[in-house]
């Protein structure tokens, strides 16, 4: 682990034992969790398995680890989320890619125009039309068809991404990874029929575009990646600072560059390559990325955008300097042309376009989106409570260069046409005889709750729908079925004037989570590593009893000083080393050197095979070869004070 690595865990708080740990960790577990044995394994060059159990939870307690328990009690422990990135750019250097070959990629497929106009538009969609469920709780086929013209991920885009997620033969990849983003990202809520969460989509919609893609590629890292150190691995290192935005790297190239720093290890096989490539094929769907082929048809990437994921954190998991900095506030005007085309830079605000969007119809989404106002868009508007006299007013705002006289003069004749008269719905109450009638009338007794409109008929006002079935209950009248009243769907209205994001750092603007305080659970239902989110978190600290079981009962003599044992009794000292993995202090000869129990050898005499320190020498040793024997328990400050 390079020393800038150590200095930067040192600052958080880890012991010289947990630094060494933890870059044992980065490049064996990734960010993937693993239990306290299994730490073991990791033991090399005289550090033994002891040592690192001690270091584990010296980094738990510096808040680098976090540890997690599972129901019947086993403990998982893992990198927190966010400073992953920054520990791996750390071990990671620099990248020397063949330029040779860099310089003759050709470009194979472009990016798409990316993953924030994906969820923009089904956005939209839902916030007109919400979603409703079928009986089996799947959305309506056509419905899904309808959703899927809307996006322009294809599911070929991710055809090499192992998804798991429910209903699977109903949903197509494509439309499963958006509802998924927009349901982690808090933006859809289930009520019976999907809707959009409106304070959410309130602050997601005055977000910058690359912030989006910025709290979308942590969805991607959190939650589409098997359970793969490797894999995770690679899905982080191509958007470390070591990677250059808009520079060609062929991925051959990237998977030596991570074996050079022992990121991978031995050779990889067939799947994990596949999902490499699959991993680049999906960012080009996202448009994260552009796609090329090298001299040799080598399969070669660039960054369009790359999202700063080590820029986040720094020490004790702040904002780096440049992450406090208020983001920019977004371009705010489009242009209406005197044809009705409304055109829209890239760069405006989805605030402005949420509202666009239901005065005109969209022709095109690209760097530059076309709109056109017509009069079945503004009678399309009206079902949604916006008049043309609001679509006038909010052209006027939002247009750079005011409305043209001819389109200001259509909407006025358009609001003399529109919206004189309207069609409403009520709730009818019918009785099956006269009788029931005149019971129901009484107990109204002119309250108005009821208006009366024939001899069985009544109309009930949508304020007094559950008070009325409670009544009709009451009057043992209930009726044949259970009554409910829908409104129409009205598409939620949002201030233009919250589009202007200054206020908000970065991380704050990525955390967001607004209906939702706090931290909360992920609520996506695509998740392909292992389910950490699931379990308790583990807050209760461990003792060394805990570490070394058995530690109370044996003679306390054995661990504080150097003494002369009986053959029995050093053996027994020995096996317990051996079932700590711990280490032996040895006097032989006057000498006195240290030493890490490998394995006891049978015979008679017996004897134990020890890794010598510090030379990592191996030698046969029996009872008559040592003078003096001590059991070594590792010292840490964290068992200290």
């Amino acid at each position: 682990m390079q020393s800038g690595t150590f200095k930067w865990a040192e600052e958080l708080g880890a012991s010289e034992l947990g630094m060494r740990t933890l870059g044992l960790i980065v490049q064996s577990y990734a960010g993937q969790p693993f239990k306290l044995e299994q730490i073991e394994k990791l033991a090399r060059d005289g550090i033994s398995g002891a040592e690192l159990r001690i270091g584990v939870l010296s980094l738990v307690k510096s808040g680098i680890l976090c540890a997690v328990k599972k129901t019947w009690g086993e403990r998982l422990y893992f990198i927190t989320a966010p400073l992953f990135p920054r520990l791996q750019a750390c071990i990671l250097g620099p990248v020397y890619p063949h330029e040779e070959a860099v310089n003759r990629v050709s470009l194979e497929r472009e990016g798409r125009p990316g993953i924030e106009m994906d969820l923009f538009r089904v956005l939209v969609w839902i916030g007109q039309n919400g979603l409703l469920i079928t009986a089996k709780g799947t959305i309506h086929q056509k419905t899904i068809s309808r959703l899927g013209g809307l996006i322009q991920l294809a599911a070929d885009d991710l055809k090499h991404i192992p998804l798991h997620y429910p209903h699977k033969e109903v949903y197509p990849a494509n439309t499963a990874v958006v509802l998924d983003l927009l349901l982690a990202l808090g933006l859809i809520e289930r009520r019976g029929s999907w809707t959009v969460n409106e304070p959410a989509v309130a602050e997601w919609l005055r977000l910058p575009s690359d912030v989006m893609r910025l709290a979308v590629y942590k969805q991607l890292l959190t939650r589409y990646i098997p359970a793969d150190p490797s894999l995770q691995h690679y899905a982080y290192a191509i958007s470390t600072e070591h990677i250059q935005e808009g520079t060609w790297y062929l991925l051959e190239d990237i998977i030596c560059w991570m074996k050079g720093y022992h990121m991978l290890t031995g050779p990889l096989a067939e799947g994990q390559t596949t999902f490499m490539l699959g991993w680049l094929e999906m960012l080009c769907g996202l448009g994260f990325v552009d796609l090329g082929l090298g001299e040799k048809g080598q399969a070669a990437f660039r960054w369009r955008g790359k999202p700063k994921l080590e820029g986040q954190i720094t020490t004790a998991g702040k904002a780096d300097r440049n992450f406090e900095q208020p983001l920019a506030p977004v371009e705010r005007k489009f242009y209406v042309q005197p044809d009705f085309e409304i055109l829209v830079p890239s760069g405006v605000s989805y605030l402005l376009r949420w509202e666009l969007e239901l005065f005109a119809q969209g022709l095109t989404y690209d760097a530059m989106s076309v709109y056109k106002i017509s009069r079945e868009s503004t009678a399309h508007a009206l079902k949604h409570r916006r008049t043309p006299a609001d679509a006038a007013a909010f052209l006027e705002q939002g247009s750079a260069s005011g409305i043209p006289a001819n389109l200001r003069s259509a909407l006025e004749q358009w609001g003399r046409e529109l919206g004189r008269t309207s069609i409403e719905e009520r709730v009818l109450l019918r009785c099956s005889d006269e009788e029931a009638a005149e019971r129901i009338n009484r107990y109204d007794g002119g309250q108005s709750k009821l208006e009366r409109i024939g001899p069985l008929d009544f109309i009930v006002h949508e304020q007094d729908l559950k008070e009325m079935y409670k009544v009709l209950n009451h009057l043992d009248l209930t009726p044949r079925k259970t009554v409910h009243s829908e409104s129409a769907i009205i598409y939620p209205r949002f201030d233009p004037a919250l589009q202007a994001a200054g206020d908000l750092s970065v991380e704050e603007a990525v955390e967001i989570n607004p209906g939702h305080p706090g931290p909360r659970e992920p609520q996506g239902w695509i998740f392909s590593g292992t389910a950490i989110h699931i379990y308790e978190r583990d807050e209760e600290p461990l003792s060394l009893a805990d570490l070394f079981p058995g530690s109370e009962e044996i003679p306390q003599a054995w661990c504080k000083e150097l003494r002369s044992y009986h053959a029995s009794t050093a053996k027994a000292l020995i096996q317990q080393a051996l079932a700590w993995r711990t280490k032996i202090r040895l006097g032989i000869r006057g000498k006195v050197t240290e030493g890490l129990p490998i394995r006891l050898l049978n015979g008679n005499p017996w004897k134990v095979q020890v890794l010598m320190l510090p030379s990592l020498q191996s030698q046969d040793l029996s009872h008559s070869d040592w003078d003096t024997l001590q059991l070594l328990l590792p010292e840490d400050p964290y068992f200290k004070g």
